[in-house]
């Protein structure tokens, strides 16, 4: 049940049979009671002011009050002295102390509420921070291992790593197309090969071959060995674009002898794409 915080006075139980107030009635004696509460309630430490008596009660009531010397008639002040309040219920004095006591200890509680608040948002601040930097830390982890993940399915990946690999900004783009480009002969020589080919050979390869021939041109291989390269590459069972200028190297310093060997269906398409690539085969025949 919440405190009442009405203001209260003080009576002794054994006021109504006190000898000074033995010949009073009950309403006399309420008339008393009436003057102590509006002491209390209006501070004045039992000076009562005299309009206010005047209106309580009736006349001889009063009288009879003032007659046993419970109320004495200050004319000279305006006041009506109600006789042993201060020995009873608080004074104007003591009512202030009481007020300025429970001020100081309500501000004295006030700053122990902030400082305890402060603490501990300062305890929150910091276990936030903790929390955050774990978080952090966590994420850091596990962006790590992702990555790690990732790196590891990418290497495993011959398609992922091809995409990898390609080029993304304009400058990486024209080194990519740098580093694929060919002479015009060397495509003539792999388009050739394609094109004598049962199936058509992808782009990707016949670029590739393009680009091995070239690399034999540039190193002043002829023509006629690069023929013959290609025709033992393509007889072999390598399918690697890469191993041309090996089977070139090869035929160039293999010994000039006369062939033992019946020649098979597929040298024969080799020789007859070559003769084509060959200018001066086209030259002859137009």
């Amino acid at each position: 049940m919440p405190k009442d915080k009405r203001i209260y006075i003080n009576l002794a139980v054994d006021m109504d049979r006190n000898p000074k107030y033995i010949n009073l009635t009950d309403g006399q004696k309420w008339l008393i009671v009436k003057a102590i509460m509006h002491c209390r309630e209006y501070p004045n430490d039992g000076n009562l002011p005299l309009p206010v008596w005047v209106k309580m009660g009736t006349k001889r009531n009063r009288i009879s009050v003032e007659s046993c010397g419970a109320i004495t008639i200050f004319a000279s002040k305006n006041v009506a002295i109600v006789h042993d309040y201060a020995e009873h219920n608080q004074t104007t004095a003591e009512i202030e102390k009481s007020r300025n006591e429970k001020i100081a200890a309500g501000q004295k509680g006030g700053k122990a509420r902030a400082a305890n608040r402060a603490h501990a948002n300062e305890t929150q601040a910091d276990g936030l921070a903790a929390a955050k930097q774990d978080l952090k830390q966590n994420q850091a982890e596990i962006e790590i291992e992702k990555e790690k993940e990732l790196l590891t399915y990418v290497s495993s990946s011959p398609h992922l790593r091809d995409a990898q690999a390609r080029p993304r900004g304009v400058r990486d783009i024209a080194e990519h197309l740098n580093g694929t480009a060919h002479s015009p002969e060397a495509h003539i020589i792999a388009k050739a090969y394609s094109e004598s080919c049962p199936s058509p050979v992808p782009g990707d390869v016949v670029s590739k071959i393009a680009q091995a021939v070239d690399g034999c041109l540039k190193s002043g291989v002829s023509r006629e060995q690069i023929e013959a390269g290609i025709q033992d590459w393509a007889a072999s069972p390598m399918t690697a674009a890469s191993m041309i200028p090996g089977f070139v190297h090869k035929s160039a310093n293999r010994a000039a002898t006369p062939a033992t060997t019946q020649k098979s269906k597929s040298d024969e398409k080799v020789q007859g794409f070559l003769a084509f690539a060959n200018p001066n085969t086209r030259k002859e025949l137009a």
